[in-house]
């Protein structure tokens, strides 16, 4: 297979055609995410990346040399690239997520039994893949004790006689992370309401008390918030709650993923993303 084709975002250096071995030195310590792209197919994680002040390379054609991979913080490719012949050998690349549009389970089995970490399965709620990207490429101290892992499911919150739709974008063992259209206030008890096809058996509501709310550029709760809640019932849904953090530990839920058959977004505006409240890409 001939030489990859190559360009990057913002600018690393390339070595010249058949000089390989100089890419280590000149690119080890160079923070980035590789990008594995024919055209613009990958086009809204090279737009997130730069969002996120992530240096992109990009790689249009073959498959580069391990060294030519050295000091990237994760690589991102299609999954149906890497199900076609000529698999390269995922060991000697960097953390390495796989993005699908046909998500069967033999497509995500054989993606995960050639060493790929995680599987974005499109459509993904935009919020949730921020997230999910600035998880991958966070470089720093994690204050939580508990894994999280993105979801990006349609669920309801019960809020007195209301049940509006919000998005459960995180969970861990312990806590939620969810987007609702208005948030309740910080102390307030809410439930978590789960529909079937997130709980696969039936439907269970989760009580849970918001401790943190992610404001919107005003500085003021309300509409398109993002909420961090403690779960209060935690130990009697133990079995629900692991099931569901086994089942997207690969990757967050394709997207609409429907709540009281209704997947619409809670908010119409993108709200002010709690990611942009989580600690620095770069620990800054």
């Amino acid at each position: 297979m001939g030489s990859p084709a190559v360009r990057v975002r913002p600018r690393i250096p390339v070595p010249p055609e058949g000089k390989r071995d100089s890419v280590s030195e000149s690119t080890a310590k160079t923070e980035r995410a590789v990008l594995f792209q024919c055209g613009d197919e990958l086009a809204e994680l090279a737009a997130l990346f730069a969002e996120l002040a992530m240096p992109v390379q990009e790689v249009t054609s073959g498959y580069p040399a391990p060294d030519a991979l050295e000091g990237a913080r994760l690589a991102v490719i299609s999954g149906r690239r890497l199900a076609q012949s000529g698999t390269p050998n995922l060991a000697g690349w960097p953390r390495t997520i796989a993005v699908v549009d046909d998500s069967s389970r033999t497509l995500v089995t054989h993606l995960r039994r050639i060493g790929v970490a995680m599987v974005i399965r499109r459509p993904v709620h935009p919020p949730a893949l921020r997230l999910l990207l600035l998880h991958e490429i966070y470089r720093g101290p994690e204050r939580r004790a508990r894994k999280r892992v993105l979801v990006g499911h349609a669920i309801r919150v019960a809020t007195g006689l209301l049940r509006p739709r919000a998005v459960l974008l995180e969970l861990s063992s312990t806590g939620a992370r969810i987007e609702i259209a208005h948030a309740p206030k910080i102390g307030s008890r809410i439930k978590l309401v789960l529909p079937k096809d997130l709980t696969q058996t039936r439907p269970q509501k989760l009580q849970a008390r918001v401790v943190r709310c992610i404001r919107p550029a005003d500085r003021k709760c309300g509409t398109g918030a993002e909420i961090g809640v403690v779960l209060l019932d935690a130990p009697s849904h133990a079995r629900t709650i692991k099931s569901i953090l086994d089942r997207f530990a690969l990757g967050p839920a394709k997207w609409p993923a429907r709540a009281s058959g209704d997947a619409r977004s809670p908010s119409a505006a993108r709200p002010a993303t709690s990611s942009r409240h989580l600690p620095p890409v770069h620990g800054t």
